[in-house]
């Protein structure tokens, strides 16, 4: 659910419930940062206690000036705050991450790319994306992206068709950002999901894409040349 935590009292009284029963349950729930950080350690001792070992949280980027426009009304200080209060209460986490934002730039991608690695460092934290952005209706940057030339789906079916791993469907950016954003994206995919590090090459694989990821923050690109061939290599195998 995503908003069983915002009524702390509701939340608190069904952990209760399940620990007064003794039912031996395991369950994971989202939960945004700033009401995260809103429970105390009782609080998160009883949710832990209740069976719940795994939180996750959409942050969606790394860089203040995007989550202003936005609206997400959280900072990265918050987000890094809640992160080591997770970590302090022993549960597992989930961070869910976005790029593609109309007027985002290289260095904002960059910055989500740090935090990121910054996330991971704990390996019982996974981070999942960064997936491409999408502008909805009613969302805030829904109507300065049709101005930006975005065409919407007409139809409700058409929405659930619609491929959002394209970078084709952000006429904002230019084809070198396009490939810049694939780049990104392949190699936080391979570097930030720590459930990937089993066995010999999929280790090899996560250090490599970290290295890179870091060359990137650095300003050294390989204009997705190998990871190019790394997404041609996964669809390979997903149609196989």
């Amino acid at each position: 659910s995503d908003n069983f935590f915002v009524d702390k009292k509701r939340a608190e009284t069904v952990c209760r419930g399940l620990v007064d029963r003794g039912l031996d349950l395991k369950w994971h729930s989202d939960i945004r940062i700033d009401t995260f950080l809103q429970y105390d350690a009782a609080g998160l001792e009883l949710i832990k206690r209740s069976g719940c070992d795994n939180l996750t949280f959409g942050v969606e980027s790394g860089s203040d000036p995007v989550l202003k426009k936005i609206d997400k009304d959280i900072t990265v200080a918050q987000v890094l705050e809640a992160h080591k209060k997770v970590a302090a209460a022993g549960f597992k986490a989930n961070y869910h991450f976005m790029l593609g934002f109309p007027e985002e730039t290289r260095e904002d991608i960059m910055e989500t790319v740090r935090v990121a690695a910054l996330l991971t460092e704990d390996s019982a934290t996974n981070v999942y994306g960064p997936s491409m952005y999408i502008p909805y209706p009613g969302a805030p940057l829904f109507d300065k992206c049709v101005k930006l030339g975005f065409v919407p789906p007409s139809k409700l079916e058409e929405w659930g068709a619609f491929d959002w791993e394209e970078t084709s469907k952000l006429p904002w950016f230019t084809a070198e950002d396009k490939t810049f954003m694939n780049e990104v994206q392949t190699l936080a995919r391979g570097a930030f999901h720590n459930n990937l590090r089993v066995g010999f090459l999929t280790s090899l694989v996560y250090f490599y894409c970290r290295l890179r990821l870091l060359g990137l923050r650095r300003g050294l690109t390989l204009h997705d040349l190998d990871t190019g061939l790394m997404r041609r290599v996964r669809d390979r195998r997903k149609s196989s």
